[in-house]
């Protein structure tokens, strides 16, 4: 029994923002088709640095407006403790919690289950592999992963939000 519980603590510690880490990010606008990321296993602040750039140089407004899945409850609170560590904060990220005035969440819409089940149930796709264990593929494997799971958000979000008039896209 104690084996088994080392592995449910090893499992959990990845996703805590003290214990875990980020090895990659995916971005895109959300009527837009490029697919920003960053990748790197070994160099987590890189990955944080990256980010921050990239937000820096599209950001539309002193707070950018977020949205993807879950990103409210995982997501956002993760990246705000990984920025800690390393002393780093993208301009216009969310700063205090539950702050989500500028956050779009699909879990909002869809409370029950996982992106990759809506995605199969809507037929627009799949994972492009098992989410848990991610951290054991190599980084081109990290990078379409995450690059997939960016696309299957967008195209979810986009059937909800059908691009407005007049209105600035938030990245996802």
């Amino acid at each position: 029994w104690l084996a088994k519980y080392a592995i449910k603590v090893r499992e959990k510690a990845a996703l805590s923002p003290l214990t875990g880490k980020v090895i990659a990010i995916g971005v895109s606008g959300i009527y837009e088709e490029e697919v920003w990321t960053s990748t790197n296993k070994n160099d987590e602040r890189m990955v944080l640095e990256a980010f921050c750039g990239h937000l820096a140089g599209h950001s539309r407004s002193t707070q950018a407006r977020l949205a993807g899945f879950n990103v409210r409850e995982f997501d956002i609170p993760f990246l705000i403790g990984r920025f800690l560590v390393h002393d780093l904060f993208p301009v216009g990220f969310p700063r205090k919690g539950k702050d989500w005035q500028n956050v779009v969440d699909l879990r909002d819409s869809v409370p029950d289950g996982s992106l990759d089940q809506w995605a199969l149930a809507m037929g627009i796709g799949r994972k492009t592999f098992k989410s848990d264990g991610v951290w054991e593929l190599d980084e081109a494997q990290i990078d379409e992963q995450v690059s997939n799971d960016v696309v299957l958000t967008r195209t979810i979000m986009r059937r909800l939000n059908p691009m407005p008039r007049n209105q600035e896209p938030y990245d996802l």
